[in-house]
């Protein structure tokens, strides 16, 4: 299995997509409410200096009340700053609610209901971290022998993979999976890769979670199907 149909999935993660279905909600859903639930946060982590799509979405269905994590930093965006702002922003005790939901600002759109994203998430009943899926197989899955073969075995579903720019889950387990992932990432420094990245390139989120996701499976789990999330 590659890549899945968009259906009614609440969230859309995919840049080719967001721009009509924002055009479609824009004429066709005006005054409606999107309620977020209580045990909810929804947190973003750019460095943007505009409002991004996942915002706009937001804002439009009457949910103002969300996180952009931002800290100050003197190097190029690296998606790593994802996981220590949002483990420094739980630890500093800034999170009061039991689940974190966090989706890509840039590319990703809210068009449909925040409780059926909770409600599908609390049906995982060995889970505690739910990541999107993507059809994408790059990064160290190239690099690192059998990991995705390893990870096809686990999860029983070849073709779709881990994608960390979507995810909800418990935010007493977030902060232990994060932190242990910037352990990780400290320890190796800059490393080389030869998978059609430059070489030097430090790691990224995703390459990081990929590598730990068999070792803490099903703690940390996948949308397979995009149920919650369309990636692609």
């Amino acid at each position: 299995m590659k890549v899945l149909e968009l259906l009614d999935q609440p969230i859309v993660h995919n840049d080719k997509l967001i721009n009509p279905i924002w055009r479609e909600i824009k004429k066709t859903r005006i005054g409606e409410v999107i309620k977020k639930p209580e045990e909810l946060s929804i947190v973003m982590c750019h460095d943007y200096s505009y409002l991004t799509p996942f915002e706009k979405s937001l804002q439009f269905f009457g949910i103002y009340d969300y996180v952009v994590l931002n800290e100050p930093h003197d190097f190029k965006w690296w998606h790593m700053n994802k996981l220590q702002w949002i483990y420094n922003w739980i630890g500093r005790g800034y999170c009061n609610t039991d689940l974190i939901l966090f989706s890509d600002s840039r590319d990703s759109i809210l068009r449909g209901s925040l409780y059926k994203i909770v409600d599908f998430f609390n049906s995982l009943t060995e889970c505690d971290l739910l990541f999107g899926s993507t059809s994408a197989d790059n990064g160290l899955f190239q690099s690192i022998e059998h990991l995705k073969e390893q990870t096809d075995a686990i999860t029983g579903v070849p073709g779709r993979y881990l994608n960390s720019g979507f995810f909800i889950g418990k935010t007493n387990y977030i902060v232990n999976v994060f932190k242990r992932a910037i352990d990780l990432v400290n320890a190796s420094g800059v490393i080389e890769r030869n998978a059609g990245y430059e070489q030097n390139e430090r790691y990224d989120d995703q390459d990081i979670l990929r590598q730990m996701f068999p070792v803490l499976y099903p703690r940390i789990d996948i949308d397979y199907y995009n149920q919650i999330c369309y990636r692609s």
